[in-house]
């Protein structure tokens, strides 16, 4: 399955940027359709009301805003877009309040792309695990209304 993934990243990071770009390109380990790199939160926020976006990677530090604020906003509006957060901050309580806002994961800069990658695929595939159980949650009690008709 092919997914769009969005990468909100701090400017200074291109070199980053680029490396993930190469990898969409010439490795299967991400299977995006494309990767939208738009350089602020409000500009991410534009691009999630446009497109169907699967997977959020974002920086916390994202002048004028920060991107823990982007992840209130996936979280609130957008439930099945997961975020993995992304940050030169090593303080474990960054980490924890990240993840008790709802990111999936949260990664530690500097790191190793093909780190990176696997977290994706691990994210990617948690998404579709609970997609798949809400639309079976849903069929079933489509059933159970349909057999309280009976």
């Amino acid at each position: 399955m092919t997914v769009p993934l969005l990468f909100q990243h701090d400017r200074i990071n291109g070199l980053f940027d680029g490396k993930l770009r190469f990898l969409h390109r010439n490795d299967q380990r991400i299977n995006a359709t494309e990767i939208l790199s738009p350089d602020t939160v409000d500009q991410a926020l534009a691009v999630l009301g446009e497109h169907d976006i699967s997977i959020v990677l974002c920086d916390i530090n994202m002048p004028p805003r920060r991107g823990t604020e982007l992840l209130d906003e996936i979280v609130r509006h957008y439930p099945n877009t997961k975020v993995i957060m992304i940050t030169a901050e090593s303080e474990a309580n960054v980490a924890v309040e990240c993840m008790r806002k709802g990111a999936a994961n949260y990664i530690i800069k500097p790191f190793k792309i093909t780190d990176l990658v696997e977290n994706v695929r691990e994210t990617l595939a948690a998404r579709d695990a609970e997609i798949q159980n809400q639309q079976e949650h849903q069929r079933l009690q489509k059933l159970e209304y349909l057999k309280s008709d009976f």
